[in-house]
């Protein structure tokens, strides 16, 4: 999985494996850079949604009541 996110760039990468600040939560005054975290964030959420199996999505995404939508923390809950 690590070599997809590298392939994809290390803006990818860096989100799954370090997290970035999540925008603010007025989501009509995003700056480029939270738009850009927005557009990573969902890559590599969409390449970890694909790589599972049915029973680990539905483990890991829905495993504590509210879904995960962040690649980060499901990427964290995936290594543990």
């Amino acid at each position: 999985m690590l070599d997809i996110f590298r392939a994809m760039g290390p803006h990818i990468e860096r989100i799954v494996d370090v997290s970035i600040s999540p925008p603010s939560d007025d989501l009509y005054y995003l700056s480029r850079d939270e738009v850009n975290f927005l557009q990573h964030n969902t890559q590599a959420t969409n390449i970890l949604f694909s790589a599972l199996s049915e029973d680990v999505f539905d483990t890991i995404i829905f495993g504590d009541g509210e879904p995960l939508m962040d690649a980060h923390l499901i990427w964290t809950a995936l290594k543990e």
